[in-house]
């Protein structure tokens, strides 16, 4: 597996404490033009070089601050718990946008969205078949999924929630509140 590193701790004039270095094949050549056996991890890389690196990722930095991925969507409560913004997302330049590709709105929300005065509420992310079980289930009258408190399965309920039924053990387990199954499909459309 092919991985960057960036050099945290240089020993001598071998690496550049900073500098960006991409291992190939668990090779990683210093600055002094000699392939080191590094390994094929960055705990391999620690363990087998005198100089220490850290684990350079492609993905923007507001994605390991918010904890999402790229293209990954996510829904926000505003300030008071109540209002959701839905349908945002970080794109690959690392600006939270919209599905219609607008930028968000407000920085005072983006800094409450940052420091954790506001939650992101992650959109589950769910198969072609977890997807097709669910318009099964809303197509017979069941849009609201909710895991159960007892057991660990997912039921689904109709609209009035009195009455459930539960799902075969294992499925939809990334659903872990309350989840309205057809407007995520209408979203979809």
């Amino acid at each position: 597996m092919d991985f960057k590193v960036r050099c945290i701790s240089a020993h001598r004039n071998n690496f550049v404490v900073g500098k960006t270095y991409k291992v190939t094949n668990g090779v990683l050549v210093s600055e002094r033009g000699r392939n080191e056996d590094a390994g094929s991890t960055i705990k391999e890389v620690n363990e087998n070089m005198i100089s220490q690196f850290e684990l350079v990722t492609d993905r923007p930095r507001i994605c390991e601050v918010l904890g999402v991925e790229v293209g990954e969507k996510f829904d926000f409560l505003d300030e008071g718990g109540t209002m959701q913004f839905k349908g945002f997302y970080v794109n690959e330049n690392g600006n939270i946008v919209t599905a219609g590709n607008h930028g968000m709105s407000s920085q005072t929300r983006l800094e409450a969205l940052i420091n954790g005065k506001i939650k992101i509420v992650r959109t589950p992310q769910f198969s072609e078949d977890e997807k097709a079980l669910m318009r099964l289930y809303v197509g017979a009258g069941y849009p609201i999924f909710k895991p159960n408190a007892f057991n660990p399965y997912i039921t689904a309920w109709e609209k009035s929630e009195i009455h459930g039924r539960a799902l075969p053990d294992g499925l939809l387990l990334q659903i872990t509140d309350k989840f309205n199954a057809a407007e995520y499909l209408e979203g979809l459309k």
